[in-house]
């Protein structure tokens, strides 16, 4: 249902990305996108119907619905469409997903700090993310009438705030293996993952130029990748470990 999520809210985005992209040669990857949303959210829904109506298929399939709803009407009318802070809006749509019903509390049956804890973290990197895609898509941003943030705040202001968000981020990202939740494996791969998040942020705000946005942009996607992979990981290990010792 996720996937059905981003589909939707993907063609709801089209026409503005359209125009907002010199996308004559961009465009094949917007419809490989949505191919694949397609068929991942099919799936999603097949898989449902043959679980013979359990309690976690109803509510992998409720939950969804609703976070469709709520993720269209939001996405659409705030990611980069009516609103500065698009950027900050855009990841309360992605990271709800980690706490609607088909996610951990459909596994777990409750909410507890952890499924916040990934809230959090989703929601600080994303600022930070897409506004050094901004910062070096500026013009097509302007062309459009996109209210990104170098658009509506300049650039300055955003190379400030996205330093800001950087600061908050790495800390916050090594909180799982302070509670409890991964252990020190993934505390010290986060650390570093962090420290570097805030060396890229600081060089991009000291050095304002596209080549240092483009490599904040593009460690922030390994980044987040490498995070969560950290804790599957962190979590596998744990899990050898007390099957080993029966």
């Amino acid at each position: 249902m996720g996937a059905l999520l981003g589909l939707l809210t993907s063609f709801s985005i089209t026409s503005t990305e359209i125009f907002s992209r010199r996308i004559t040669n961009e465009i094949g990857p917007i419809v490989a996108t949505s191919i694949v949303s397609l068929v991942a959210a099919v799936t999603t829904v097949v898989v449902a119907l043959v679980t013979d109506g359990t309690i976690i298929a109803r509510d992998m399939v409720l939950g969804g619905l609703s976070g469709i709803c709520f993720g269209i009407g939001m996405a659409t009318y705030f990611e980069g469409l009516r609103v500065s802070s698009s950027a900050v809006m855009g990841p309360t749509v992605a990271s709800l997903s980690a706490l609607i019903p088909f996610g951990w509390a459909a596994v777990t049956g409750s909410l507890s700090v952890e499924p916040l804890l990934l809230f959090a973290i989703i929601f600080m990197w994303t600022p930070p993310h897409f506004w050094a895609l901004a910062l070096f898509r500026n013009e097509d941003y302007t062309r459009a009438g996109v209210p990104m943030m170098p658009v509506v705040a300049g650039e300055f202001e955003t190379r400030r705030q996205i330093l800001i968000y950087a600061f908050l981020l790495a800390p916050l990202a090594v909180a799982p293996s302070l509670i409890g939740m991964a252990g020190m494996g993934y505390g010290i791969l986060s650390a570093a993952l962090g420290i570097n998040f805030v060396r890229l942020s600081w060089v991009l705000y000291r050095r304002p130029d596209d080549a240092a946005a483009k490599r904040l942009f593009a460690f922030s996607i390994l980044y987040l990748f490498l995070l969560f992979l950290g804790l599957v990981v962190d979590k596998l290990v744990a899990i050898s470990g007390l099957v080993a010792g029966l």
